[in-house]
């Protein structure tokens, strides 16, 4: 019970300190970094609240660097249309005759 109670602690100051932060940031006169600086601390306060979420992207960034190797492994990449470019339309527009 401790345990939990103190995670939930951890999480609110995280809470309010990346809240802090950003008003800082925010109230200061316009610098060049700040967009840099709150994406910075907006960063922290996730990685603090969601901790596997890091290692989540992690591992679904290295799957798509794998796939992608595999897939350039095999020579280069064709695209074919689902349905020919010429085609005419399935439907023809009637105009009203009115």
């Amino acid at each position: 019970m401790l345990l939990v109670w103190r995670a939930r602690q951890d999480v609110q100051l995280q809470g309010m300190r990346s809240l802090v932060n950003a008003i800082i940031v925010a109230a200061q006169p316009e610098r060049q970094d700040a967009d840099k600086t709150l994406g910075d601390v907006w960063n922290d306060f996730r990685n603090a609240m969601f901790p596997y979420m890091k290692i989540a992207a992690q591992n679904q960034d290295q799957a798509a660097l794998d796939y992608l190797r595999k897939e350039v492994a095999r020579g280069p990449l064709r695209i074919k249309p689902l349905a020919p470019l010429t085609a005419r339309p399935s439907r023809r527009s009637r105009r009203r005759t009115s």
